[in-house]
């Protein structure tokens, strides 16, 4: 579930300013008129809530005084928190006929209307009212929410500003401006107004609330935290405090205290559908896949038609490789509501993973017609045509990735992006936004830049600084994630490079190596000698960062490597750094392995050690891509749905000339594959030591 769905828990409700408080009653009278006893005690069985008395006393002051107008707006006003509509209507009538220009009557009269649905009279009775007395804020902000039900948000807006400069900084009237501007996508000054309505009333936790989604749903949930903490603190017997705070939790990593705020939710509220959908969903997160399952089937136990909790199951099938349960789930939700753009991204999705790719595009081109803004089918699409090899849809399509798995990265610059032209005189920033692989693939790109005429910046993490720095021209300024950064004039995401490129299958920059490791890496790197008799070095690397939404695809278990292990004449070096299995440590004693890998601080070191193979074996991870950089000859296993990168049924890779690709045929197939491999690296063994003997 994403943030944006929590606005249906918080509707758009503003806040009517009817004048019917007992606590302000002497606002409501006529001047000029002495009160009639009976009135005054119907003012004060009115304040207590004895309305029973009340009504009496004020019915018996207008048999006694037909003509004092303020008896009749009283009775208006208790007959319509009594809901007797028609009865109040008729009191504030009579109380006008009395007293023409009463405008708080006008003003009661126009919100009964409302109530009732008769809007064109509302409107009427309101602008009456604001014709009597022009500053008169109530009626102007309860003529601002009836202009928003009839759809005319800019005179509404108008008319907000108009109370709130009128008024005496009352912050509901606020509230309701601060809503209406997010509603019309002004979100700075939605911002700041909900700041506004908490300066003056900062235990309001609607709009500590509102400002707490605003903030979540734009990429900001650590800022949207402290809001939700206010709630949860101002309402701690109310669920849905607990799972907004869960959410902005969980979208700012804070994955454990965000169950536990799902959990405490639904120990207030046990049987809330959405409540459990997000538990379940962060439980699939975590790889609690079990309990996740049992969790989104509570869900729909509860509501059936909860299509949000149907799509995620099936997203969750689907990881757990139970393709024809998934559909089904996901075409259940479709029945449900047939014109889900969501439902049909997931099923298009899950149509992509299983090959069935013209579905696929069905679904997505159907997601789009429905809904043309949706990012997750835009950035699947786009992922669809780059597997075909259709860059140009491709890249134009992949810059949706900044509204779905990026959306929290996005860089606040002030500085415009970059729009591919050159820039002489000019100072360009180019920054890493995914992973270390992608970084790595796409640094190619980074010398062209130094063709278009300006000073270059690039800001890369860590664990990629001095990789980065041996393979760029000195005079290109490198910094890393949280330095300062100097200067600049644009900026460019990495993975943007190849649409301002404008490249295409037969333009890639496919020139390797373009990259080598640093002397000072090679030389603090231990040389990897060979067994005897296994002069064949053949690095190894089986998984992974097991965050990856599709590592459970691309990674493999250690074991189905064994046949690789059993060739002789191969020296064989670790590669991987995480994930090994238990007392790997005695296997690699037991057959002789090298692991370098205690050595291996960054990327530098990590390329220090590769320069030393004969050849590179292993999934998609960015070991491949560092091999592949580096010139080395590399074999690739790829699931039956691989990355788009290595589009569709190639066994040789574009972006890296020495790659050979060793694809499933079916899903998950490793064994068939891992054979394979084992026949072809016999033959590559027997080529080399051939080779070597005749040198």
């Amino acid at each position: 579930m994403k943030l944006i769905a929590l606005v249906m828990i918080v509707p758009l409700v503003f806040v009517l300013l009817l004048i019917v408080k007992r606590v302000k009653h002497s606002k409501l009278m006529a001047k000029g008129n002495l009160e009639p006893e009976n009135y005054k005690t119907g003012i004060e069985h009115y304040n207590a809530g004895r309305m029973l008395e009340a009504e009496y006393a004020f019915r018996e002051t207008i048999r006694i005084s037909p003509g004092f107008a303020d008896a009749h707006f009283k009775l208006g006003n208790l007959l319509t928190e009594r809901s007797q509509f028609e009865e109040a209507k008729n009191a504030y009538l009579q109380a006008l006929r009395l007293k023409p220009d009463y405008h708080q009557a006008y003003n009661n009269l126009g919100n009964l209307l409302r109530f009732n649905g008769q809007h064109q009279e509302a409107n009427a009775a309101f602008r009456s009212a604001i014709d009597i007395k022009p500053d008169f804020p109530e009626a102007l902000n309860n003529l601002g929410i009836l202009l928003i039900e009839s759809g005319d948000l800019e005179e509404a807006e108008n008319v907000f500003r108009q109370s709130v400069r009128i008024g005496t900084g009352s912050f509901d009237v606020l509230y309701n401006l601060a809503m209406l501007l997010e509603d019309r996508g002004k979100l700075d000054e939605a911002e700041t107004t909900y700041h506004q309505v908490l300066g003056i009333n900062p235990d309001f936790s609607p709009a500590a609330n509102a400002l707490g989604l605003l903030l979540a749903i734009n990429g900001r949930p650590q800022e949207a935290e402290s809001y939700f903490r206010d709630v949860v603190r101002l309402n701690p017997d109310v669920p849905f405090a607990y799972k907004n705070l869960g959410l902005a939790l969980k979208e700012s990593g804070g994955l454990s205290e965000a169950e536990a705020c799902y959990r405490q939710a639904l120990a207030i509220q046990p049987k809330d559908s959405d409540t459990l959908n997000c538990l379940a969903e962060l439980l699939t997160e975590t790889n609690c896949l079990e309990e996740a399952e049992s969790t989104y089937r509570l869900a729909l136990k509860v509501m059936p038609d909860n299509i949000e909790a149907l799509n995620n199951l099936g997203i969750l099938l689907r990881k757990t490789k139970r393709m024809d349960e998934a559909e089904s789930a996901h075409l259940q939700a479709l029945a449900i509501k047939p014109d889900s753009a969501a439902t049909l991204n997931d099923l298009g999705a899950l149509y992509m993973s299983t090959a069935r790719f013209q579905e696929a595009e069905t679904a997505f081109r159907q997601a789009l017609k429905l809904d043309p803004t949706q990012p997750e089918a835009s950035d699947n699409f786009a992922v669809l045509n780059l597997l075909f090899g259709n860059f140009e849809l491709g890249w134009e399509g992949k810059e949706y990735r900044w509204k779905t798995e990026l959306k929290n990265k996005l860089r606040g610059f002030s500085q415009p992006r970059w729009d591919g032209k050159a820039f002489p005189g000019k100072t360009l920033l180019v920054h890493c936004e995914q992973g270390a692989g992608d970084s790595i693939q796409f640094f190619r790109y980074l010398p062209r830049l130094k063709d278009m005429g300006g000073s270059l910046v690039v800001e890369c993490p860590p664990f990629l600084f001095r990789l980065f720095r041996e393979n760029l021209a000195t005079d290109v300024r490198l910094v890393r994630y949280q330095e300062a950064l100097p200067d600049f004039d644009f900026h460019c995401p990495l993975m943007s490079l190849p649409l301002h490129f404008n490249t295409r299958l037969e333009t890639i920059p496919a020139d390797v190596p373009y990259m080598k490791p640093s002397a000072e890496a090679v030389a603090n790197c231990p040389t990897l000698q060979t067994l005897p008799g296994a002069p064949f070095k053949v690095g190894v690397v089986w998984a992974g960062n097991p965050q990856h939404p599709n590592d459970n695809a691309r990674s493999l278990d250690f074991s189905l490597l064994e046949p690789l292990f059993a060739i002789e004449g191969i020296t064989w070096v670790i590669l991987q750094m995480e994930q090994r299995p238990e007392g790997f440590e005695c296997l690699v004693k037991q057959n002789g392995w090298l692991d370098p890998m205690d050595s291996v601080m960054d990327f530098a070191d990590t390329a220090a050690v590769i320069i030393q193979l004969d050849r590179v074996i292993g999934v998609d991870t960015s070991v491949i891509h560092l091999a592949g950089a580096l010139g080395k000859p590399v074999w690739l296993l790829l699931p039956f749905l691989s990355d788009w990168r290595w589009l569709l049924q190639r066994e040789d890779s574009p972006w890296y000339p020495r790659m050979r690709l060793f694809r499933q045929t079916a899903l998950d197939t490793w064994p068939e594959v891992i054979q394979r491999v084992a026949t072809a690296l016999s033959a590559e063994r027997d080529v080399f030591l051939q080779n070597k003997s005749h040198i």
